[in-house]
């Protein structure tokens, strides 16, 4: 994990369309609501940021939050576990940001995000929290020749589930064609529209 944290900025700059936002919804007790966006250099996934809002909070408040971060970067949706799926969607989708439910579990998403890590194709901030969660991930055989990779009890996995989710998405995503920064600006400018459709 060490090796492959960035040096220099935590968060970056939105600069290119292409960003994934994944989002490891909370509602407000036990678990940080968190979220991860991350785009990709050819072969390479880099992660812009992960933030946290660890609790006690008002699911609400941070999702809309989160809504107006994934459209600062260009997402036109957001992606997450199936955590409540119903009242995460509804609640997306009240600020008109589509959530997409992943498709993944848990441990297939740290079982697929491995390579990334073990290849050094993955960039990642420096935030200490995040590298204890990467770092803690435990691996396990279950029945029928099945694995498991979850965090110790009474640890969390909050910020490394929402990390691993966005640069899986991102994986399995074919290599497209470089995008100008004409298309970054469009890409911004009907952002900005959805924003202020929504706030008046």
């Amino acid at each position: 994990v060490s090796r492959l944290v960035r040096d220099g900025a935590i968060e970056l700059a939105p600069g290119m369309l292409g960003h994934v936002a994944f989002v490891d919804p909370s509602g407000g007790r036990g678990d940080a609501y968190t979220i991860s966006i991350a785009h990709r250099e050819g072969q390479r996934i880099v992660c812009d940021l992960v933030r946290e809002r660890r609790p006690p909070f008002d699911p609400g408040d941070v999702t809309l939050d989160y809504v107006q971060l994934a459209r600062a970067y260009g997402c036109h949706e957001v992606v997450g576990d199936r955590y409540a799926a119903g009242w995460v969607t509804q609640e997306f989708e009240r600020h008109r940001m589509p959530y997409r439910t992943c498709e993944r579990t848990k441990s297939e998403i740290y079982l697929d995000a491995l390579p990334l890590f073990t290849q050094g194709s993955i960039e990642i901030p420096d935030i200490p929290r995040l590298h204890v969660e990467l770092t803690q991930l435990e691996r396990r055989k279950l029945r029928c020749c099945r694995e498991s990779v979850d965090h110790p009890v009474r640890s969390h996995d909050d910020l490394a589930n929402a990390l691993c989710g966005a640069a899986v998405e991102l994986s399995s995503i074919p290599l497209a064609a470089p995008i100008t920064l004409r298309d970054y600006e469009f890409s911004r400018q009907l952002a900005a529209v959805a924003e202020f459709g929504e706030t008046g």
